[in-house]
């Protein structure tokens, strides 16, 4: 629940309001606790420690919606303006968030942020770049970063009905360049975790510190049709560009290739995408929406077809369906819009090991780092082409290095493949939506080199 002091405050704001004729008052309140310590170079950068409360008021004045945001809840007079100034300019039919009347809804979980002592975490980020160092070849690591993150939330409403949420993650990332000052190679590694203490941060920088060196030595590949295995962290980047193809709003809009495919055979039988918002391995568990909304898992892709689309309220409003629970701000300033909490791709026949992948395989390329996802990457269409860099596997052993070539290829057409699917998971970074997938066998891409 928030604190006493503070609601004390925003039921001051609502009887303010009140007497300028506001009425169905609604608080969305955001409060994040966030640190950061970072060795880049060798050397330390400033400490970033963080502790922000950031308020959003709706309301409807005459018939007349108004939103503003805020910092600061005493200052009653400025808000009251700001939302008569929005009033004016703002066309969207007002639609309340729905919570039980008089009733107080909340997380029943212990926090999750952890005081991690400032002694331990620069010891394990200072391990983590000795353990890269360590190896021959390396020349340095650009960055050891650990991160912490907790946002709780709070819908409150005139009546005194209240919904509190949180989530929150740890996570560690390391950069290593290897080679020579002629020509470097680099690689970066990432993992989440309970805290920094029960981050495995020293294997993660040995592994990262391997890759980097293994890509010593990279050349292009000549142009041609290949064999691909996508790494894990390649195939959970790529899942991420294609959600909102699962999105009702696109649907409607017709932008989606999904559009008129319900009850359409569209992929290989064993794939699954699932939504889950309480998934271990998640970096963005939450029990509600922005919207008010109970969220659940459910799944996007199973037995070859697709068996939800995501929808916020509006959108559901439009599509005369019920709310998925999906309804999130991207920040506080702006409307709840289709969003998501944790992805999985998986498979129900998954093989053990990306070995057991390259043996499958036997000759082909094992792709482990793309670029350009964000230009290169179209969910209108599933098309793709990516900057790539990566292995030749030969006999179902990685050999040669490769680099500056590009892959071709559809999203949609690679779901339909026979695909080998292994249990290696590994989720996006914190700046993009939460991704988890494990490396996969998709078959034959085009490729782009010499």
């Amino acid at each position: 629940m928030i604190e006493e002091t503070k609601r004390a405050r925003i039921n001051r704001l609502t009887d303010f309001l009140r007497k300028r004729n506001f009425t169905k008052i609604q608080y969305y309140i955001c409060h994040t606790l966030s640190f950061e310590d970072e060795l880049k170079c060798g050397k330390w950068k400033d400490r970033k420690i963080a502790d922000e409360w950031i308020y959003a008021v709706e309301a409807e004045q005459e018939g007349k919606y108004g939103k503003t945001y805020f910092t600061q809840p005493d200052h009653w007079e400025e808000i009251a303006l700001c939302l008569e100034e929005t009033a004016k300019v703002y066309s969207r039919k007002y639609i309340p968030v729905e919570l039980p009347l008089k009733e107080k809804i909340s997380k029943k979980e212990k926090s999750i942020w952890k005081e991690d002592g400032f002694d331990e975490i620069s010891y394990c980020l200072e391990k983590a770049q000795k353990a890269a160092m360590s190896f021959p070849g390396v020349l340095q690591v650009r960055q050891c970063k650990y991160q912490q993150k907790l946002q709780e939330i709070f819908l409150i409403k005139e009546n005194e009905a209240e919904l509190s949420d949180q989530t929150a993650y740890h996570y560690f990332e390391i950069d290593v360049i290897a080679g020579s000052p002629e020509r470097k190679e680099s690689a970066s590694g990432r993992i989440y975790g309970d805290s920094i203490a029960g981050m495995d941060v020293e294997s993660c920088a040995k592994e990262t510190a391997f890759e980097a060196i293994k890509r010593i030595g990279s050349k292009p590949l000549f142009s041609g049709q290949y064999n691909v295995i996508l790494f894990n962290h390649v195939m959970a980047e790529l899942v991420e560009a294609y959600l909102p193809a699962f999105y009702l709003r696109n649907v409607l809009d017709e932008r989606s290739p999904l559009t008129e495919k319900n009850g359409i055979v569209i992929a290989d039988r064993q794939v699954l995408i699932k939504e889950d918002p309480f998934y271990s391995k998640g970096a963005f568990k939450r029990s509600w929406d922005d919207e008010g909304r109970k969220v659940s898992k459910k799944y996007l892709l199973r037995n070859g077809k697709v068996e939800c689309l995501l929808a916020d309220r509006q959108t559901a409003a439009e599509g005369k369906v019920e709310p998925t629970g999906n309804g999130f701000k991207t920040t506080l300033q702006s409307e709840a819009e289709t969003g998501v909490t944790n992805i999985v791709f998986d498979g129900t026949n998954s093989v053990s090991s990306l070995d057991s992948l390259k043996k499958q395989m036997k000759h082909g390329l094992l792709i482990t780092e793309i670029d350009g996802v964000f230009a290169g990457a179209n969910w209108e269409t599933g098309d793709f082409s990516l900057i790539a860099k990566g292995r030749i596997v030969d006999e179902g052993k990685e050999t040669d290095p490769f680099s500056k070539i590009t892959i071709a290829g559809n999203f949609f057409d690679i779901l339909k493949n026979n695909l080998v699917i292994a249990v290696d998971h590994a989720v996006t970074p914190p700046y993009l939506k939460s991704v988890s997938a494990p490396s996969v066998f998709v078959g034959e891409l085009t490729v782009s080199g010499k």
